[in-house]
């Protein structure tokens, strides 16, 4: 684990990790993941939601994050705006996204 960052974990009952999610000291949140049998029941959401209000706390202002295409739309549900061209990152296409901390 990257010891800079704050790191956010889902786990079941029995303590599998089920999802992760990280928020860097630039204000990038990373690491977003979600196993494919888990997806479809908010894990994401709350860690995404964990994430930001962790920035808000820390009085960072607005949050960013390369998000995969696939992706774009959870992402704009909790806010986040796309800015910039597509890119690839590891082979898959990704966008830059922000949103501010406060409100939607």
């Amino acid at each position: 684990m990257d010891e800079t960052s704050i790191h956010f974990m889902a786990e079941t009952t029995a303590g599998d990790v089920i999802g992760t999610a990280r928020l860097m000291p630039s204000g990038q949140i990373g690491r977003m993941a979600v196993l494919i049998p888990q997806r479809g029941h908010g894990i994401g959401r709350r860690l995404l939601d964990r994430a930001i209000s962790s920035a808000r706390q820390r009085g960072m202002e607005e949050v960013f994050l390369h998000a995969q295409s696939h992706a774009l739309e959870f992402y704009q549900k909790a806010g986040f705006v796309a800015d910039g061209e597509q890119f690839e990152e590891a082979g898959i296409p990704h966008r830059s996204m922000t949103r501010r901390t406060k409100g939607k």
